[in-house]
């Protein structure tokens, strides 16, 4: 490869990097599933033992923890 053709696949690869950045949104964090289970805003509302059944992966963000749930109630 010629120094022509690097310096492109360089100027090609910050493009790609630039427009991935610039699309990214922001990541919600991943509860643990247990956490989630404990916390006062699920507990208060759905009983622990449905929790558990529902909520079977290691860790979920809230709001997929609430569709999980939404979904269950029917809730749209």
């Amino acid at each position: 490869m010629d120094n022509d053709e690097q310096e492109q696949a360089i100027a090609d690869t910050a493009e790609e990097v630039q427009s991935v950045a610039a699309s990214d949104e922001p990541v919600a964090p991943k509860i643990p599933a247990t956490r989630i289970i404990a916390s006062k805003r699920f507990s208060g509302k759905y009983n622990r033992d449905l929790l558990t059944a529902l909520l079977t992966e290691d860790s979920y963000t809230i709001s997929e923890a609430e569709k999980i749930l939404d979904d269950f109630m029917g809730v749209e």
